[in-house]
């Protein structure tokens, strides 16, 4: 899991991150019975699908962030900053077709 998160975390152009990688690790979370700890696969989630245009399911997967995040660390947390961004304009966000 460190793996994957390394490589969706690596913005740079070599970078191998794809949605595709995001729902695996999504789908590791759950076989490892992880889903308290869901917003950062959803996280990883949001931002992949935005990189490569795909707003829609950017802003499906942050709001699954945002709810887990919610839930897990409640309203002061940092992270939920990251996710009321991206859900405010998905295509304004830094993100949004950096991996095309």
């Amino acid at each position: 899991m460190l793996t994957m998160q390394a490589s969706l975390n690596d913005w740079s152009s070599a970078s191998a991150a794809t949605p595709k990688l995001a729902e695996k690790m999504l789908q590791l979370y759950r076989q490892e019975g992880l889903e308290g700890f869901l917003d950062v696969p959803y996280g990883f989630a949001a931002l992949a699908y935005n990189a490569v245009g795909d707003n829609k399911r950017a802003e499906k997967y942050a709001a699954k962030a945002k709810e887990a995040i919610l839930m897990k660390d409640g309203v002061w947390s940092p992270n939920l900053g990251i996710w009321n961004e991206l859900l405010q304009d998905s295509r304004a966000h830094w993100s949004f077709k950096r991996r095309m």
